[in-house]
């Protein structure tokens, strides 16, 4: 199935933009910086297998490879 990535997931804007993906049943993978507000998201949004976190800042090579790898399933 096809993903979504949400980069900025964690902000107001990127939080009502995974809302409603996830209520478009989209696979979404969701990328922040902090990883605790990636969990409050995901509970939040009563997550489940149709949302993936990512946590990390994508101008980091390390974290941009993770996301790389998170949408390839070689992660």
């Amino acid at each position: 199935m096809e993903k979504t990535v949400v980069v900025g997931a964690t902000g107001d804007v990127g939080q009502g933009i995974t809302a409603q993906l996830l209520k478009e049943g989209r696979q979404v993978v969701a990328v922040g910086r902090s990883p605790q507000r990636l969990g409050q998201l995901a509970d939040e949004l009563g997550a489940d297998a149709a949302l993936t976190l990512c946590p990390g800042d994508i101008s980091d090579a390390t974290s941009a490879a993770r996301l790389v790898e998170t949408l390839t399933g070689e992660g």
